[in-house]
């Protein structure tokens, strides 16, 4: 990992991560960086959450998500951490189990909120109510304290015009209007 900080000159290397791994999700909570998921060397879906602390110059692991991805979509709501989707091995006796060919390989339903100040600070996670649609590849957003997830790629491979809406407040996601276009890897911010 490296960092450019505002008015440098050159990017500065940071320390390296307890887990190596592509393709993983980050968002910024509180003023540290937290990473969740991704590929693992052994090219496996990682349940590894590490945070880093720029003014401990120091990586810290957490508290592991249940359900192992990548490329899932992660934003931070009032200090909580959502990740949504992502591609992974289905959790034990969930719809997306059943008929999934290969263990990691799988766009997930499955989402879950990450307290990072539950557990003495090491964190913890709840299972949240499941996206209507499989997705990976996501876009994802925060407006007006919910949160926004639209496009990916869907069980098939193909790209996604479906969006959603979730509220932490209700509990209860939503299905939004589709793009006009479908999207995999989208780039969503909220104006």
């Amino acid at each position: 990992m490296e960092s450019l900080l505002p008015g440098a000159e050159e990017w500065q290397p940071l320390p390296p991560m307890a887990h190596r791994r592509s393709d993983a999700s980050s968002a910024v909570v509180g003023g540290r960086l937290y990473v969740c998921g991704g590929l693992d060397e052994t090219e496996a879906a990682s349940t590894a959450v590490e945070r880093y602390d720029p003014e401990a110059a120091a990586w810290e692991t957490l508290a592991p998500i249940a359900v192992g991805r990548l490329v899932a979509s992660l934003a931070a709501i009032e200090g909580c951490l959502y990740v949504c989707g992502g591609s992974g091995a289905a959790p034990a006796g969930s719809d997306e189990a059943e008929g999934a060919e290969e263990a990691g390989a799988e766009p997930l339903r499955h989402c879950a909120r990450f307290d990072p100040e539950a557990n003495g600070g090491l964190g913890e996670w709840q299972d949240l109510p499941p996206l209507a649609d499989a997705r990976c590849s996501a876009g994802a957003a925060v407006l007006g304290g919910a949160l926004y997830v639209c496009g990916g790629e869907g069980a098939d491979g193909s790209a996604l015009a479906g969006a959603e809406r979730f509220d932490p407040r209700a509990g209860a996601w939503e299905r939004l209007p589709a793009m006009r276009r479908a999207r995999s890897f989208p780039s969503v911010e909220a104006l």
